[in-house]
This record gives C-alpha cells, sequence and structure tokens, in this order.
C-alpha cells in the first residue's frame, strides 16, 4: 500500500468521521476520538515529514487494517444495537440520575488523599530538580524508585474531580464545590507538568472535558451542538500551551515552530508511525512477543510469577521511540493482531459510548476509557492499569451509595 493511496483513503475516512460526528451532534464520541488523531498523525506525517522518512507498503497496509477494523466494530456494534431497540418506538431522551457525588465518603477521602499525595509529589520533585531542562530524561530513570504518591497521586484525584464535576453539572449544589473542583484541578494539573509528560496532561484534563461536553450537549440542539465544537478548540488550545511550556521547560525557545521537525509536540503526533515502521515492521517482529502485551494488567500480573513475557529492547537510546497504538497487537500477534483487537476496541467503544449516554457510571468509565482510546495515536492505552484503576474506583464509590441507600431503608423501617 503506497504512501500516496493511504493518503488518499485516510482523507476520506477522516471526512465520513466528521460527517458522522456532525450526525450525531456528539463530538467526543470515540469514532471522533480514535480516528481524528491518528488519521490526522498520518496525514501531518505525510505533509512534512515523508521526504525525510518514507513509510515502506506493509507500515501503511497495517495502519489501514487497524483503522478500518476498528470501524467494522464500531458499526457492527452499533447495528447489532439498532437491532435490539428496533422494537421500541419512542425516542428515548438522554437523561442523567441525579447522583450526589458530594454526599459519597469515597469521593472525599480519595480526593483530600489524592490532594496530599500531589503535594507531597510537588515537594519531591521540586527536591530532585524538577524545572531544569534535564529532568526528563532523568525522572525516566528513577521512576521506579520514586515514592508511590508521585505516580498515583493525579490518578487518584482526577478520579474524585471528574465525579464531582459529574454533580456539579446535573444537581443544583452550591458553587462552592466548582471552587474546590478548579482548585484540584490547578494543583494536579501542576504536579503533572512538572514530570514534563505530555499524557500525564491528557490524562488530567481529557477525563473533565469528556464529562462536561457529554453532560452539557445531551439530547443536542445545533446551537449546543456548535457550542461544544468552540469548548473542544478551546481545550486544544490548552493542551497545545500546556505541551509547549513543558517543551519549553525541556529544550529551551530555541525549537523552531509548531510544524517543525525540531519541535518535539509535533513529533510525538506527526512520527510514531515511522518508528514502528522503523523498528517493528521492518525487522519483521510481526507476532514476537507470542500474545503478550496486549492486557496491562494481566501482563503485570504475571511478572509477579516471573513469567518470561518475552520483553525487547527496539529504539535505540537517543531515537525516536514512540510507536503508536500498533505496536502491541503487532508484536503481540502481528497483523491479524492488528485486525482481531481493533475490531474488538471499536465494538467495545461504541457499546460503552451508548451506555455512557444514558448511565452515571458508565459515563465516568467512558471519559476515563476515552482518554485511552484518543492517546491511540501515541500509543496503545485501552487496556491501562489506569482504567483498570478507574473501574475499581467507580465500583468502590456505587458500592458506597448502595450501602448508604439501604441504611436510609432500614432507618425508615
Amino acid at each position: 500500500m503506497t504512501i500516496t493511496t493511504t493518503y488518499l483513503i485516510t482523507v476520506f475516512i477522516i471526512v465520513s468521521v466528521v460527517s458522522y460526528t456532525i450526525y450525531i451532534k456528539n463530538i467526543v464520541n470515540p469514532l471522533f476520538l480514535f480516528v481524528i488523531p491518528t488519521g490526522v498523525a498520518y496525514i501531518l506525517y505525510v505533509l512534512y515529514f515523508q521526504a525525510t522518512w518514507t513509510l515502506s507498503n506493509e507500515a501503511n497496509l497495517i495502519f489501514l487494517i487497524g483503522e478500518f477494523s476498528y470501524l467494522i466494530g464500531y458499526f457492527f456494534s452499533c447495528f447489532f444495537n439498532s437491532l435490539v431497540k428496533s422494537v421500541a418506538t419512542k425516542t428515548v431522551l438522554i437523561s442523567y440520575q441525579d447522583v450526589h457525588f458530594e454526599k459519597n465518603i469515597i469521593v472525599w477521602v480519595f480526593l483530600v488523599s489524592g490532594i496530599i499525595m500531589n503535594f507531597l509529589s510537588i515537594i519531591k520533585l521540586r527536591q530532585l530538580g524538577a524545572g531544569s531542562d534535564s529532568f526528563r530524561d532523568q525522572f525516566i530513570i528513577i521512576v521506579s524508585s520514586l515514592p508511590p504518591y508521585v505516580i498515583y497521586g493525579k490518578y487518584i484525584t482526577v478520579f474524585a474531580l471528574c465525579s464531582l464535576l459529574y454533580s456539579y453539572l446535573t444537581s443544583k449544589i452550591s458553587r462552592w464545590y466548582l471552587l474546590i473542583i478548579l482548585l484540584g484541578t490547578g494543583i494536579v494539573y501542576y504536579s503533572a507538568t512538572l514530570t514534563q509528560a505530555r499524557t500525564d496532561i491528557l490524562i488530567i484534563l481529557m477525563p473533565l472535558a469528556i464529562i462536561f461536553l457529554m453532560v452539557k450537549i445531551q439530547n443536542a440542539n445545533w446551537q449546543l451542538f456548535v457550542k461544544s465544537v468552540f469548548i473542544v478548540i478551546f481545550c486544544l488550545l490548552l493542551l497545545y500551551f500546556s505541551f509547549l511550556f513543558v517543551q519549553i521547560a525541556r529544550f529551551g525557545n530555541n525549537t523552531g515552530n509548531f510544524f517543525s521537525s525540531e519541535n518535539q509536540t509535533f513529533q510525538y503526533i506527526s512520527l510514531p508511525l515511522t518508528a514502528f515502521d522503523r523498528w517493528m515492521v521492518t525487522p519483521n517482529l510481526s507476532g514476537i512477543r507470542h500474545g503478550f502485551g496486549i492486557i496491562d494488567p494481566i501482563d503485570k500480573f504475571l511478572k509477579l510469577f516471573q513469567i518470561n513475557q518475552y520483553e525487547y529492547s527496539f529504539a535505540v537510546r537517543g531515537q525516536f521511540n514512540v510507536y503508536s497504538y500498533l505496536s502491541a497487537p503487532f508484536l503481540a500477534l502481528g497483523k491479524f493482531g492488528v485486525f482481531f483487537v481493533m475490531v474488538i476496541a471499536g465494538y467495545f467503544n461504541y457499546w460503552l459510548f451508548n451506555k455512557a449516554k444514558y448511565s452515571t457510571y458508565y459515563l465516568l468509565y467512558y471519559a476515563f476509557f476515552e482518554n485511552s482510546v484518543m492517546l491511540s495515536f501515541y500509543s496503545w492505552q485501552m487496556t491501562s492499569m489506569v482504567n483498570l484503576y478507574a473501574l475499581m474506583f467507580i465500583l468502590l464509590v456505587q458500592s458506597n451509595r448502595v450501602k448508604v441507600h439501604e441504611s436510609k431503608l432500614n432507618n425508615k423501617l
């Protein structure tokens, strides 16, 4: 598959997905969040880098397999859901439940402990020299030896913040909660910028943005949809300036304009497929991990028993080493793995999206899971430990709510 053919097909896919997004009037649907980052990344590669780094026909083919497989899974799930609902004759308006997370003790335990952990993380990172241009490289080397609060504090805090944001948007609660949400977000955001990790910034901001947009554009008319588009543009600008801040902290201000091979943020967006091709496709590492590497929680569990998971090193130090979502299924099961995994991913994402349109707890999980979908241009994140932690948090919160509800019923009796 040539670059030109792949480029034209990718443009067609993007136009189709944008049209679909306009049709359903929801800009945070999983098709848009997957195809736009990965598709735009390919287009930017073609426009700016193909003369320098030429992709092999095999890499182009694998890229299209991934895109089409996700589309197949997504629309098959959509079709199956429409068949199940075909007996319904009335249109059901989306209406989220009035769940008061601000009264849930689990949410407050996570929020308070998370903020404390973030303050401790800020102090620790400052002691280690956060802010210097060489800190990120140092951080990567020592990260495994750092206290758990440096790694997990931001996740714990964001879980609680998303719950409170939901309650603020759907229930009539005091505006003081908005101040708590903003202050909490500011603290965890600052903590993330100290590690100079762009993915951490996305993990913090994206779930909050998804919850806000999903709630605000329920049963959306065109005016609300247009407003949501402007909100997304604002979020993208915020992300850009966040990434620019990180880049200046690491490399100074002499890194060229954004659309430049010297700009690292632009590299992370547009070059992962070239690294995937150079270090995995060209050496023919198809299926070299024999099924491992797709489901992160299982891999980590097996490591406890020292089971060989075929760990390999790819790009040498100093070379670009971001490989996109394609790397994990390709290394595990080859081209078939890319097709099989992405069909399942597409199917599950539509199923979750459909559930999230009506259910509070599914919405919370959707917000975290779709963040990993959006990061597909960067790496395989859909089965990351963060998603497992989010699920555990939601189950804890729901369990506590059930116990409180049962206790109130018993008191009435």
